[in-house]
């Protein structure tokens, strides 16, 4: 106090500082052997194959994969900018195979694509190696469609002349106007890649028709070829059952022989 006095000794306090944990500003490995091969059907599916890298570098597990593609070349600075190919991978420990199959792209097109790695934090790796491939020109094609026409009173078995057929696999063949669609039965395959026959069924629609082929590497654009389908004639009327209810009738029936 202003006198000088002094109060007891009070109780001891102690404490212990706490260590700040490293902040983890280690971003893993970029990859470097990506590698892109045809999928099936190889007109739109692609197989990205790579060697896993780890958390901090090549150290530990890293968390997510960034898969990019695009139609056009991709680097470091359009990296963001293409299209991201979403994936539920879980990431495997450094130096394991990794691989994605990417699907829903558009034949006969040259794709190209890129990875990036994060952690947890996130810390991005660098761009992978980026790579490209082109995917098949393989979709059937119809050119020819014979007989042209036919009427809906029975069925009618047309020749369909195109490319690219497949004889694995599931055809089907649909025929297609502004206001219908129907699909033919019996698809039969006369040349596996050039020729297949199918059948119209009774009691189609009567209309003028484009054909359409879908098979296992995808569906064709619609045939510049058509098929007309008419309705069947009527037929003329059929005299069953005569019915003699007057005797005069059928007496000068008689007489007039």
């Amino acid at each position: 106090d202003d006198q000088g006095n002094m109060s007891l000794l009070s109780n001891f306090a102690s404490a212990t500082t706490l260590t700040t944990a490293p902040t983890d500003t280690t971003p893993p490995s970029a990859i470097t052997d990506l590698e892109a091969t045809t999928g099936t059907p190889p007109t739109k599916k692609v197989i990205l194959s790579w060697t896993a890298k780890g958390d901090d570098g090549t150290d530990g597990i890293a968390s997510k994969y960034i898969i990019k593609q695009s139609t056009s070349e991709i680097t470091a600075a359009n990296f963001d900018s293409a299209t991201t190919v979403h994936n539920n991978l879980h990431c495997k420990p450094n130096d394991e195979s990794e691989s994605f199959t990417v699907s829903r792209l558009t034949s006969n097109t040259r794709y190209y694509f890129a990875i990036k790695i994060q952690d947890e934090v996130p810390n991005t790796s660098d761009i992978s190696n980026v790579v490209n491939i082109a995917t098949a020109n393989l979709l059937p094609t119809v050119t020819n469609i014979s007989p042209t026409t036919g009427d809906n009173g029975g069925a009618i078995t047309l020749t369909i002349t195109g490319t690219n057929f497949i004889s694995s696999g599931t055809t089907v063949m649909r025929l297609i106007s502004d206001d219908n669609t129907f699909h033919l039965t019996n698809v039969t395959y006369v040349n596996a890649t050039q020729q297949l026959t199918a059948v119209v069924p009774i009691g189609a629609p009567t209309g003028t028709y484009k054909a359409r082929v879908i098979n296992n590497n995808g569906r064709s654009a619609l045939s510049s070829a058509t098929y007309i389908v008419t309705a069947a004639p009527t037929p003329p009327p059929v005299v069953t059952t005569i019915s003699v209810r007057d005797l005069d009738i059928m007496l000068l029936m008689v007489a007039s022989k």
